[in-house]
C-alpha cells in the first residue's frame, strides 16, 4: 500500500454514491478502517517487519501478499520508511447489499512526508515524490471486519487535493 506498491485488480462498480455528510454507518466504518490501514502501514514500514499482524488485520487477498512481499524485499535491502502519508479520502460508492459488502474510496495521497531511506546510513532511497497520487481503493468485509481488498494507485503527480 505504499507509493511503491501498485496493485491494479479490477474494482467493482459501485451501486450508489453518498455525499460525505450522509454516509451510512457501514461506509463510515469502512472509511475509518481505510485510515487505520494507512496508519498501521506507516508504522510497520518504519519498524521493518513484513510479517507484522497489523498488515493482515487491514489487507486481504492478493494485496496483502504483494504488500508483504514488497516490504520483505525492502527490509532485505535495508530499506525502511519514516513519516506517514497525508490522506484525503472520500467514499465514492457503496454496495452494502453485496456479499461481501463493498465501499469504494477515492483519495489523493500525499507521500512527500512518507519517505524511504537506508537504515544503516539514513540516506534517502530512490527519488523523493514531488506530488500527490490518486488512489481508488475497495474496502470489503472479510470475516466481519472492513479490509482493503483492492487498490489502484496512480503515478506521482496524478492529483491535487
Amino acid at each position: 500500500m505504499t507509493s511503491s506498491h501498485h496493485v491494479t485488480p479490477s474494482i467493482p462498480a459501485p451501486t450508489s454514491v453518498s455525499p460525505s455528510g450522509t454516509l451510512d454507518p457501514q461506509a463510515q466504518a469502512a472509511l475509518a478502517a481505510y485510515r487505520e490501514a494507512w496508519q498501521d502501514l506507516a508504522i510497520v514500514s518504519d519498524e521493518g517487519n513484513y510479517q507484522d499482524p497489523r498488515l493482515s488485520a487491514h489487507l486481504s487477498g492478493q494485496l496483502l501478499l504483494t504488500t508483504s512481499q514488497d516490504l520483505y524485499l525492502e527490509e532485505s535491502h535495508g530499506i525502511a520508511s519514516k513519516g506517514a502519508p497525508i490522506l484525503h479520502p472520500r467514499v465514492v460508492g457503496e454496495n452494502l447489499s453485496a456479499r461481501p459488502p463493498t465501499v469504494a474510496i477515492a483519495d489523493c495521497i500525499d507521500f512527500r512526508q512518507f519517505v524511504q531511506y537506508y537504515k544503516t546510513t539514513g540516506q534517502p532511497f530512490g527519488t523523493a515524490q514531488k506530488g500527490m497520487s490518486a488512489d481508488l481503493t475497495t474496502m470489503s468485509t472479510v470475516t466481519g471486519v472492513w479490509s482493503v481488498t483492492t487498490q489502484k494507485m496512480q503515478a506521482d503527480g496524478s492529483c491535487t487535493a
